[in-house]
């Protein structure tokens, strides 16, 4: 695994949880 794909996913999650704080 790249350290870029790394990142996407680790900003990927932040936006979804992100998402579930705002939406809860």
């Amino acid at each position: 695994m790249t350290l870029a794909y790394k990142l996407f996913y680790f900003s990927l999650f932040f936006i979804i949880s992100g998402y579930g704080e705002v939406n809860a």
